[in-house]
């Protein structure tokens, strides 16, 4: 069996090489292509030699064929080592110029965010919360969803000083440090309130129980074949302060809203825990009576 070799280069044409050639099937036809074996050497006659070594090495049966004339290599650029140091120098002060130029673009960003007052990332957490919303809404409404943006500041800056953050801070990192900023400012307390939860009742008791609703989420779900089943997770804490939640699309609730004090009459249906706070969750929950919040203010 013949196969044709030849001299050829790398990529830098810095050392020669040796290439087998292969048919390669390009654009829908055979072509004539090739495979590299090894690198030879810098001198061409040392590279033929070595060449002509490895064919008798690897192919010692074969009828082998090797073609290439001489031809010059680029010279390799060696450089000393005060060279090579004042490289690295250079990479290490763009690398500072880099972190200097994004800490400046943080800090704009985060003042334009402070200035404007108003969330600039898309929709997270409760409903109506997200992009266009102003600081003072997202407060006064949504205390919880406030705190869950707070713990999003502390994830990206120690002590929220991103002046020093190594990356360029996307919408959601400079509205959560602006925020927190602004909250301070403001005098708004953002840190998570004690809470004396227990477990309420036995599984399976039936019980009725005055609330008042922490939160209200909804939770639609839609079947595969388009069937839409419509209901709405309420959090809500007892007089005691004992979490209490529950699921349900009874129409008794349609009115009921975050801050209303209703009574329910409902099942126990477990018992669980949420970042190690104690939560009784209630089925077959009716409302029985309703108290907006405006009449219990």
């Amino acid at each position: 069996m013949s196969k044709q070799f030849f001299i050829s280069t790398g990529d830098k044409a810095g050392f020669y090489t040796l290439r087998v050639v292969v048919p390669k099937y390009v654009g829908g036809q055979w072509i004539d292509g090739s495979d590299y074996l090894c690198t030879l050497s810098t001198d061409w006659d040392a590279a033929v030699q070595k060449a002509r070594e490895y064919l008798r090495e690897h192919y010692p049966d074969a009828d082998t064929k090797l073609y290439g004339d001489e031809f010059k290599l680029h010279d390799i650029q060696r450089r000393k080592s005060e060279d090579l140091a004042a490289e690295r120098e250079a990479a290490e002060q763009a690398a500072i110029q880099r972190e200097y130029t994004r800490a400046a673009e943080n800090r704009l960003a985060i003042a334009t965010a402070f200035r404007d007052e108003r969330i600039t990332f898309g929709k997270f957490g409760p409903q109506g919360t997200g992009r266009g919303m102003t600081f003072k809404a997202a407060a006064d409404q949504h205390i919880d969803y406030c705190r869950w943006i707070r713990s999003k500041a502390e994830e990206i800056a120690f002590d929220l000083n991103a002046d020093k953050h190594p990356q360029m801070l996307n919408r959601l990192e400079v509205c959560a440090v602006a925020f927190v900023r602004w909250a301070e400012y403001h005098g708004i307390d953002l840190s998570e309130p004690e809470v004396s939860s227990i477990h309420v009742g036995t599984e399976g008791e039936k019980v009725e129980m005055w609330l008042t609703v922490e939160r209200i989420k909804d939770s639609h779900f839609t079947a595969p074949n388009g069937a839409t089943s419509y209901s709405w997770m309420h959090f809500c804490k007892d007089a005691a302060g004992n979490v209490i939640s529950f699921k349900t699309g009874s129409q008794t609730f349609d009115d009921v809203q975050t801050g209303d004090t209703i009574k329910v009459k409902g099942t126990i249906k477990s018992h669980s825990e949420f970042k190690g706070i104690p939560n009784t969750w209630l089925g077959r929950v009716k409302c029985v009576e309703h108290q907006p919040k405006e009449q219990t203010a």
